[in-house]
């Protein structure tokens, strides 16, 4: 099968292309202003103002001159989309940000110069407030270009089943954090001539055959460009988000390759691209961009569908349960060696990846069991196939890949076996990082499981000393407390545990921070308080307990005086703090010191009716005695009289 690049395949230098984000507090612009680099006049400059996009430009290999590069518009209030050069100065910006822009004359191709512009960053982190949201249904709008000037017209059908597959695809990887993805409408957009049209027209074309939708939040428009179209200088465009809830645009120029559709849809929620990093132990690191040959952010090649997506763009996505299949190490002062045992990457039980950090540059790695089986029979890597670039030759087989997030991009690292580059690990072999950081020896695979050693390094960081204080709380009120951390910058972050439970996660500032709990029962409870480290200062971490007493309840009784010959009637009330459930249990009443009865509360409440009491007059009071939850607790005394009897007025029906 052929291989097909999204970009050119030849390795490049590693450049990396990191999550985005100027160095801003939220909501803060950058302001810079840069003098033209082509002559203009004032009459040929205008302002643009609206949301700055990234949009990814899969590049094919067969033209030459052309690599991988991003490119961005600008869409304004109105809806219109207009691409933009932008300086390199203003391209480390995230999702959702804004832009008011000097812009030059547009150039033949209806591209604009950005002259000087202020950048406003979003208030929220995109990423982050995902995880807040509950699950997201995804719609496609799809629209296929009829051209009459053009072969190769992709059909509804095949628009439909490439669309359908990629979403299924989605749906499937997001492992629940996307209910559903569905094709919410279908148009036909009459253009002959489209191959002439670039990305940006297109998309404001066939968005305007959808009135009213705004291609954000979970809706992407994909454009399907006739397959003759053969002068465009990518298979698949698409518009960069910042988060699984993203929505988004896309062109697909590829053919009927329903994987393409799921990469350029992998833009559209945030990611980057799957590359393979070419090492020796004589030669500097290379990237193969699009080379990391496994999940749908490579390359495609042929026909293969994408295998399961990656440990590290599932970290990336925040998708749910991915910490409950993930061991994470700590980065220990000496070297240190722990034993793995990992399901395949398939599964949806056991621990099937194991990540940690590397305290020396910050970056994360991933290490998991890619078995071939389940989902990802049949695709590229279960064959033992071979890719070629610039005279290196890498192989693709099932075993254990380790790779790194570098910032939205992962990289498969490879080991070199003298003669071709290995993209996973087979037993009895040992992946050693290159510094020598960390190493991954395999000793044990099977169809069920691989055994693995990981060997982690020297960490220089300075050490930390994290302190915990818990004053008692009452039963109703939420656990609080306070962390300090001694010496380390404002940003760090502190987990707050009992046990396996996480109660908080809070942020230091001044080297200390406030952390606030769920409502628990009643008892004493252990806490650790675990500050996770940065660049600079190893983690740390702290012991202690926290009390929560029994919420104090308040008995009142009432007793309204009778007549001789009425039964009396004494009602108890068991009164709680607000916001605190009622209280439950029993109640003891008495005469003076004579116990009458027990009595069981109902709503907080109970009330006895006794047999007929003498004349006279009486003490009564109650004790409630407690619960799992309330403490026990006394009323005061309530006076009750029981009034004569009058000849005449009653009969008498008995004596107390």
């Amino acid at each position: 099968m052929p291989f097909v690049p999204r970009r050119r395949p030849t390795p490049a230098p590693p450049t990396r292309h990191h999550r985005r984000g100027i160095a801003l507090a939220a909501a803060g612009s950058l302001a810079l202003t840069l003098a033209a680099t082509v002559p203009s006049v004032a009459a040929d400059t205008t302002t643009l103002s609206g949301e700055l996009v990234r949009v990814s430009n899969d590049v094919q290999p067969t033209l030459p001159g052309e690599v991988h590069g991003e490119e961005f518009l600008i869409e304004t209030p109105a809806g219109q989309l207009v691409p933009v050069d932008l300086p390199a100065a203003y391209t480390d910006f995230d999702a959702g940000t804004t832009i008011v822009a000097s812009v030059s004359a547009p150039d033949a191709e209806g591209t604009r110069d950005v002259l000087s512009a202020t950048l406003t960053e979003p208030g929220t982190d995109v990423a982050a407030a995902v995880t807040s949201q509950p699950a997201s249904a995804h719609h496609a709008y799809v629209v296929v270009i009829a051209d009459a000037t053009i072969g190769g017209d992709i059909t509804t059908a095949q628009a439909d089943q490439m669309t359908t597959a990629a979403a299924d695809y989605w749906v499937r990887e997001a492992k629940g954090a996307i209910s559903s993805f569905d094709i919410a409408a279908r148009a036909t957009l009459v253009l002959d001539g489209s191959c002439a049209s670039n990305y940006a027209s297109l998309w404001q074309r066939a968005g305007a055959l959808f009135p009213g939708v705004s291609f954000s939040n979970g809706n992407h428009l994909i454009v399907y460009s006739p397959s003759g179209c053969t002068t465009y200088p990518y298979i698949g465009i698409a518009a960069v988000g910042g988060s699984l809830a993203s929505g988004g645009r896309v062109q697909i120029a590829d053919g009927p390759y329903w994987s393409t559709v799921a990469h350029e849809l992998g833009h559209n929620v945030s990611l980057g691209h799957a590359d393979l990093e070419y090492v020796t132990p004589t030669t500097a690191p290379v990237i193969g961009e699009y080379f990391g040959a496994f999940g749908p952010m490579s390359a495609r090649i042929g026909s293969y569908t994408p295998a399961t997506l990656e440990a590290g763009f599932q970290e990336q996505l925040l998708l749910p349960g991915r910490d409950l299949r993930r061991t994470t190490l700590p980065w220990t002062a000496q070297p240190t060696t722990t034993v793995h045992t990992l399901s395949p990457s398939t599964s949806l039980t056991g621990v099937t990846s194991v990540e940690f950090t590397d305290p020396a540059n910050g970056a994360r790695y991933f290490v998991e069991y890619r078995a071939g089986a389940g989902a990802d029979a049949g695709t590229f890597y279960t064959t033992g196939g071979t890719l070629s670039a610039s005279g290196r030759v890498s192989v693709y087989s099932p075993g254990v890949h380790v790779t790194r997030v570098d910032g939205s991009e992962l990289t498969t690292l490879s080991s070199f076996d003298g003669i071709r580059y290995r993209a996973t690990h087979a037993a009895g072999t040992t992946f050693a990082a290159t510094p020598n950081r960390f190493s991954v020896a395999v000793t044990a695979l099977s169809p069920s499981s691989a055994t693995v050693a990981i060997t982690v390094g020297k960490d220089a960081r300075v050490p930390s000393v994290t302190a915990l204080s818990n004053p008692n709380v009452r039963y109703g009120a939420r656990l609080t407390g306070r962390v300090s951390v001694q010496g380390v910058p404002d940003g760090g972050v502190v987990d707050v545990f009992s046990g396996a439970t996480k109660l908080a996660s809070v942020t230091l500032t001044g080297g200390s921070a406030a952390w606030t709990g769920p409502v628990k029962a009643p008892g004493t409870y252990p806490v650790t308080a675990s500050y996770l480290g940065s660049t600079t200062h190893l983690p740390s971490s702290a012991t202690g307990s926290v009390t929560v007493d029994k919420a104090v309840t308040t008995p009142t009784v009432l007793a309204p005086n009778v007549p001789y010959g009425a039964t009396p009637r004494v009602t108890v009330i068991v009164g709680s703090p607000t916001g605190v459930a009622t209280a439950t249990g029993t109640v003891d009443l008495y005469r003076g010191a004579t116990k009458l009865t027990t009595l069981t509360l109902v709503a907080g409440r109970a009330t006895w009716n006794g047999p007929v009491w003498a004349s006279g007059s009486y003490a009564v009071s109650a004790k409630y005695l407690g619960s799992a939850t309330h403490q026990a607790s006394t009323s005061a005394t309530v006076p009750f009289s029981v009034t004569p009897y009058q000849p005449g007025r009653g009969s008498l029906r008995g004596k107390f």
